[in-house]
């Protein structure tokens, strides 16, 4: 399965990370917020690469089981 650009930018910052990048490096790096790179370290901690992969975005669904057939 291919992965999405902000997959591809969240996986690529990990392995920066993993590999002793400082977060604000990373950040300019892949062009995002420095925060942003530390939330996707928080979860790397956690989860390791795999949990940055399957990071979900977006609010939840509101529709039941019902209202979606």
């Amino acid at each position: 399965m291919a992965m999405d650009e902000a997959t591809k930018k969240r996986v690529c910052a990990g392995r920066m990370l993993l590999a002793g990048k400082r977060p604000a490096e990373v950040a300019l790096a892949v062009g995002v917020a420095r925060q942003t790179v530390y939330t996707w370290k928080a979860r790397l901690n956690e989860g390791g690469i795999e949990a940055l992969r399957r990071m979900c975005m977006g609010r939840l669904g509101q529709l039941d089981a019902g209202q979606l057939n």
